[in-house]
């Protein structure tokens, strides 16, 4: 059991990296006759990964690039920080803090499951990743939701950024664009169940331990 602890933990916890980074993390879906067009023109598609983001990244052309500019506008403000525009941006804080928890905490698991005897003490570490994740999403489901429900229009974020292209966008769209889905995707889905495998499986060791002793 020892050998088999040290090695599936270890693959359990730290496999949440690429699950994370290269599996679809974002659903975003807007509806009308003109979002196709303009997902096209931002270079997104409906599901997305970090990979693809990063990737997309350094590959834009002076349209998508001009498109970002005009959406980087209308979220940040001029020192930098993120605008009135988006509500509730104290959810998109906190989930980026129990994002990096829930991978911290996962990474010390991994290391403490090498490292030491005590299958307690990686127990515990591991459920604290796994309450983060559970967080995160929670966390990313307030931040959505205003958007989702209609309260901050596509139209009148793109307005928000004040720039020329910005207004232009807005006036095309007008209310015929809906965000119906914004929500973390597969990624998220499958980095909770190798989280909740990775506390039964410790769990089990846990017990396993206490008996043989």
């Amino acid at each position: 059991m020892k050998t088999a602890y040290k090695i599936t933990m270890p693959i359990l916890t730290l496999g949440i990296i690429p699950v994370l980074f290269f599996m679809p993390f974002l659903h975003l879906n807007i509806t009308s006759s003109l979002a196709g067009s303009l997902m096209s023109n931002l270079g997104m598609s409906e599901y997305q990964s970090i990979y693809n983001i990063v990737k997309f990244g350094g590959n834009m052309d002076e349209t998508q690039s001009a498109l970002w500019r005009t959406i980087g506008n209308a979220i940040m403000d001029k020192d930098g920080k993120i605008g009135s525009v988006l509500t509730n941006t104290k959810y998109l804080y906190v989930f980026a803090v129990f994002a990096c928890l829930m991978l911290l905490f996962a990474i010390a698991a991994a290391v403490l499951s090498i490292a030491t005897k005590k299958y307690g003490i990686t127990t515990c570490f591991t459920l604290a990743s796994l309450i983060s994740a559970f967080a995160m999403n929670k966390s990313f489901d307030a931040f959505a939701k205003p958007l989702l429900t209609g309260e901050i229009s596509i139209s009148s974020f793109l307005s928000g950024s004040g720039s020329g292209s910005g207004n232009i966008l807005s006036n095309l769209l007008g209310s015929l664009a809906k965000v119906e889905s914004l929500e973390l995707s597969f990624a998220y889905s499958f980095t909770f169940l190798i989280l909740i495998i990775a506390v039964i499986f410790s769990v089990i060791a846990l017990i396993y331990q206490k008996n043989s002793k």
